[in-house]
C-alpha cells in the first residue's frame, strides 16, 4: 500500500484511511508536510504471525494487535522525489525518521 501524507487531508471514498483510522492518524502526525511511503498493513494473530485474512474479517479471539503499517520504502519527502535514489539511501533516511525502523 503506498501511503500519501501531506497537509491538506485526502478526500475520497475507497481510503484505506477510513478503514484504518489509528494508522491514517499516526501517519498524519508524522511531523513532514508531505510524505509517500511504500509499505503494508499487517495484522498479527496469537502466534504474531500476519495473517492477510484479518484484515477483511478480524475474529477477536485470534488478532493479538491491531493493524500496523510496515514501512518498506520512502519515496518522497519535503518536496523532493527519492523514488531515482538507491535504495540503501532512501533506507537510511526512512529509519533515521522512524523510532521504531
Amino acid at each position: 500500500m503506498i501511503v500519501l501524507q501531506r497537509a491538506r487531508p485526502v478526500k475520497g471514498n475507497r481510503s484505506p484511511g477510513r478503514r484504518f483510522r489509528e494508522l491514517a492518524a499516526a501517519i498524519a502526525a508524522l511531523p513532514v508536510p508531505t510524505l509517500v511511503l511504500d509499505g503494508e498493513v499487517a495484522i498479527f494473530d496469537q502466534h504474531l504471525r500476519s495473517r492477510f485474512d484479518l484484515l477483511q474479517h478480524s475474529d477477536p479471539e485470534v488478532v493479538a494487535t491491531p493493524p500496523v503499517y510496515i514501512t518498506f520504502d520512502l519515496l518522497y519527502r519535503d518536496s523532493i522525489d527519492l523514488s531515482g535514489r538507491p535504495l540503501h539511501e532512501r533506507r537510511a533516511q526512512l529509519e533515521s525518521r522512524q523510532p521504531h525502523a
